[in-house]
């Protein structure tokens, strides 16, 4: 997290990091509205909308994007490409050998018929199955639902077996997908994890430059893990962090504040952050992300700064919908602010 760190600065974190004792250096004043890295949030929603910081994001277990697809009676190859989840499918070190036997290995068809996922109450996280949820001390979750599309009639009450389920479902051309029933008319909102990086991503994977001299695990991890967030034309901050460019390497460093004159508003805590935490190679020529804050102009920063806030759109007895805007704003300065 300490790339991470210099390149977004504390104000990304969900678990600051000076609060841990990491790094004791911090500005005294906001710099979030300056909207150095994308967004993030730290509520227990937010892996279910994709915006949490990173920090919190891989905090959590281990997700994997699987296929929600059970049975595939009309063999549809676009059936993984368009009905994936992000889910955890795996169990924690200091496990039971029988819960990590039973997360991992009850795959095929029948068991899958059997276990369905399901989705912690607590912390939205959705689980291969109650063996996965339960070695990952998730014990309140609710299960997902069976999906059923047929091409040709079927009725599978009659039914006794399994074997003559799934013989059926094939012999029909049928789908069977798991879903989750996210509001009260059952629609399933889970989003497809399997174009998760977005079509207009450019870049989502490391070293594609051939300009990545350390190789650092963590960083490659995390830029081709599921972390959301495009920057720039990359799919994530830690994607841009191991795609240097090759002007990271320039020995004309800005490694002091106010060298562009440009700095009015002053900020002894961000000044010491510049000058004597390390160096990033992402915020060049800037020595590290407190080095650009302190050589760009923030004496009016504050007077138009983006509204943030949240739409809710819900049916009143069918006749019409009634619209709640939460708005709030993200930061201000006093000396500008009138009634």
């Amino acid at each position: 997290m300490k790339a991470y760190y210099l390149l977004c600065g504390a104000e990304y974190f969900c678990f600051p990091p000076y609060k841990t004792h990491q790094w004791e250096i911090l500005p005294n004043l906001s710099y979030r509205h300056f909207n150095v890295c994308p967004e993030c949030q730290c509520d227990n929603a937010c892996i279910q909308r994709g915006d949490c910081c990173a920090d919190l994001y891989f905090s959590f277990p281990h997700l994997n994007c699987v296929n929600r697809t059970i049975i595939n009676g009309r063999y549809e190859k676009d059936q993984t490409e368009q009905y994936s989840a992000l889910m955890v499918d795996s169990c924690p070190v200091g496990s039971s050998k029988e819960l990590k036997e039973k997360c991992s290995s009850l795959n095929d068809t029948k068991s899958r018929l059997k276990h369905y996922p399901v989705t912690g109450n607590e912390l939205p996280l959705t689980f291969y199955n109650i063996f996965c949820a339960k070695c990952n001390n998730v014990l309140n979750f609710t299960s997902w639902s069976l999906d059923i599309n047929c091409s040709l009639f079927a009725d599978f009450n009659y039914l006794t077996t399994l074997d003559e389920v799934v013989d059926l479902a094939i012999e029909r051309r049928c789908i069977f997908q798991a879903y989750k029933k996210d509001d009260e008319f059952g629609e399933s909102k889970e989003e497809n994890c399997f174009d998760i990086d977005g079509s207009q991503t450019i870049i989502t994977k490391c070293n594609q430059t051939s300009e990545w001299i350390v190789y650092d695990g963590n960083i490659a991890y995390a830029c081709e893990s599921f972390f959301k967030g495009n920057y720039r034309f990359f799919k994530n901050v830690f994607c841009y962090m191991c795609n240097p460019s090759g002007h990271e390497f320039m020995t004309n460093t800005i490694a002091t504040c106010n060298v562009t004159g440009e700095w009015l508003i002053q900020d002894s805590g961000l000044q010491q952050a510049c000058t004597d935490l390390p160096m990033s190679f992402s915020t060049a020529p800037f020595k590290n992300i407190f080095c650009y804050l302190c050589n760009r102009g923030n004496d009016s920063s504050h007077m138009f700064v983006d509204i943030m806030g949240k739409v809710n759109e819900f049916p009143i007895e069918d006749i019409y919908f009634h619209f709640q805007y939460d708005l709030y704003i993200a930061d201000f300065n006093l000396q500008y602010f009138t009634a």
